[in-house]
This record gives structure tokens, C-alpha cells and sequence, in this order.
């Protein structure tokens, strides 16, 4: 699941772009355990969030209408 930017300053606040097949109906974006915020379905393939605050490497998850993604890396 492609994302750019693929790493933020730990205070967040990134806009993140995702891409990938079966985004349409994503209901929540986390960044390990925290939810990202502004979630908007750009299209069927495409969902931006802004980035939590947070140290290290945490994976990405989405859950969308047709079920929870694996954990993608953010860095």
C-alpha cells in the first residue's frame, strides 16, 4: 500500500496520501495504535489522512468497508 509522504516529524500533522485497491468506505486511518485525523476518500483507491504525533517506525492500518488492512510501515 504505497503512501506519500512515507515518513513525518514526530509532532505529526503530515498530510499522508494512500493508494491502493478497496480504500472506498475507509472509516478510520491508525498510526500504530493512534487514529489519524481529516480522513477524505479522494477516490475508490485513494484516502488522505494527517499523521498522530508519535515516535519511531509505526505501522499503518486502515479499516474500510471491506474489512482491516494489513500494517503497512510509516516512518
Amino acid at each position: 500500500m504505497p503512501m506519500s509522504p512515507n515518513r513525518g516529524p514526530t509532532a505529526g500533522g503530515t498530510l499522508v496520501t494512500i493508494t491502493g485497491a478497496y480504500l472506498a468506505g475507509t472509516r478510520e486511518v491508525l498510526f500504530g495504535s493512534r487514529p489519524a485525523t481529516h480522513i477524505t476518500q479522494v477516490s475508490p483507491t485513494q484516502v488522505t489522512a494527517v499523521s498522530p504525533a508519535g515516535n519511531g517506525v509505526a505501522g499503518v492500518t486502515l479499516i474500510t468497508a471491506a474489512g482491516v488492512s494489513n500494517a503497512a510501515p510509516f516512518y
